[in-house]
């Protein structure tokens, strides 16, 4: 992990994290949209609010 993985070339990419209590994965789309998802191994942040 924690190299950035080139899915289509100059379109689709991620990264995928695996730290600070979970696992973190970064995306990004056509160099335009970018999102992060975080799954946590500590169960308070998987309480529902």
């Amino acid at each position: 992990m924690n190299d950035w993985v080139e899915v289509q070339e100059g379109y689709y990419r991620y990264l995928a994290i695996d730290d600070i209590g979970g696992i973190v994965i970064r995306m990004i789309i056509a160099d335009y949209l970018g999102c992060e998802v975080l799954w946590s191994d500590d169960p308070r942040l998987n309480e529902d609010a």
